[in-house]
């Protein structure tokens, strides 16, 4: 899914138990997560957006459940992007948060912001370069 700065994040959560099994859980929760990827020095990574929204609180889950999460107006000026070297990533992590160990999984999406083209309105200044060598050459 492709999004532009300013727009909403709204989606669903769904949890499926597999043959009705109840799951204890220290709660749920949907976290919109933008970072600076180093690919190959994990300790540089940056984490410059991190909103989250509680789902559920602390309880038992016993049969299949389904969310609705929104994230409104964010501020999303940086595009997505994969380099060589950096990637700048933005995801959807939803966790559920257990005793002994947290389930979790995360959705990639790409944020592209069209730039608007504006027409230059006075005409750019010529520039004037001189190098030379004792007035002897000119450019």
């Amino acid at each position: 899914m492709t999004r532009q700065d300013k727009e909403d994040i709204t989606g669903k959560v769904g949890i499926y138990l597999t043959k009705s099994k109840a799951i204890e859980h220290q709660g749920i929760r949907v976290d919109l997560i933008g970072m600076i990827e180093n690919r190959f020095d994990k300790n540089q990574n940056f984490q410059f957006l991190n909103l989250t929204k509680e789902l559920e609180p602390p309880g038992t889950l016993t049969q299949n459940a389904t969310y609705d999460f929104d994230f409104k107006n964010l501020d999303m000026g940086y595009e997505s992007y994969q380099g060589i070297c950096v990637s700048l990533k933005y995801l959807i992590k939803i966790t559920i948060t257990r005793q002994y160990g947290s389930l979790y999984h995360e959705e990639l999406f790409l944020v592209y912001n069209p730039e608007e083209k504006t027409p230059h309105e006075e005409p750019l200044a010529s520039i004037k370069l001189e190098v030379g060598i004792e007035e002897c050459l000119h450019i």
